[in-house]
């Protein structure tokens, strides 16, 4: 995957500025693949977060720093991970056969498009519930179950831990968890890792500042914005010393 430009970086931050956060990871993702037949928002999760660690390696590498607080004696942590060491391989089978009631149903993984219909207004009574239903793609010897989404949605309630069971089986990664371990009380306990939640932060804070290198250039030298982020971080950086010096 390409490295995004600058100009890119500066254009995923505006536009994901007034976005809810699933949306911002496919900004990013919708900039940052080329000639995609496959819109971000119909990739199974596993498949858009395997995207997204991609993207980050293009533009951030492979070291990823992290921070957390000890929930036992509040100690800041610092702690350095390797992207290789998060990023899980996409499964093979995006659907499964799950036994339930006499019957089976077809199960597939969800994707961000079924997580933005879950999350809002006029489902959010029921997210979880809408979303396992529209994640069964068919029954077999339970042929009344799907004949409305109101009995989809009943069904898809009394079948939850057998979807949930399905989908971890599909796609064990799906959720990360960092193990981590305070030096100060000796607390060990764990914290969710999302990538997409971390990759918009480090987006976010590098668009920032190319705004602050891009303002101080302009105002030194005259130069256009564009001009300025035509240039290489290093060119970038190699004038903005010479303000300084």
């Amino acid at each position: 995957m390409p490295a995004l430009s600058a100009n890119s970086v500066l254009r995923i931050w505006e536009d994901g500025l007034e976005q809810p956060p699933l949306e911002r990871a496919l900004t990013i993702l919708r900039h940052s693949v080329r000639s995609s037949a496959v819109d971000p928002a119909d990739l199974t999760l596993p498949e858009r977060d395997r995207q997204l660690f991609e993207a980050r390696d293009a533009l951030f590498g492979q070291r990823l720093p992290g921070y957390a607080s000890c929930p036992h004696c509040t100690e800041p942590l610092e702690f350095d991970l390797m992207l290789e060491e998060l990023s899980m391989p996409v499964p093979p089978v995006l659907e499964t056969d799950v036994a339930f009631e006499g019957g089976s149903l077809l199960v597939r993984l969800p994707t961000s498009r079924d997580l933005a219909v879950c999350t809002s207004e006029h489902v959010s009574n029921a997210r979880e519930t809408e979303l396992l239903a529209r994640c069964i793609v068919s029954t077999s010897d339970l042929p009344s179950e799907a004949a409305s989404a109101e009995a989809r949605r009943a069904l898809a309630a009394r079948a939850r831990a057998q979807i949930c069971d399905a989908w971890d089986a599909l796609a064990p990664g799906m959720h990360t968890e960092l193990r981590l371990h305070c030096l100060r009380c000796e607390h060990s306990f764990s914290q969710d890792f999302d990538i997409a939640t971390f990759l918009w932060t480090e987006v976010s804070m590098l668009a920032r500042r190319l705004l602050r290198e891009v303002a101080e250039l302009a105002h030194a030298y005259k130069w256009r914005e564009s001009d300025i982020l035509a240039m290489s971080a290093r060119r970038r950086h190699a004038y903005l010393e010479l303000v300084g010096s």
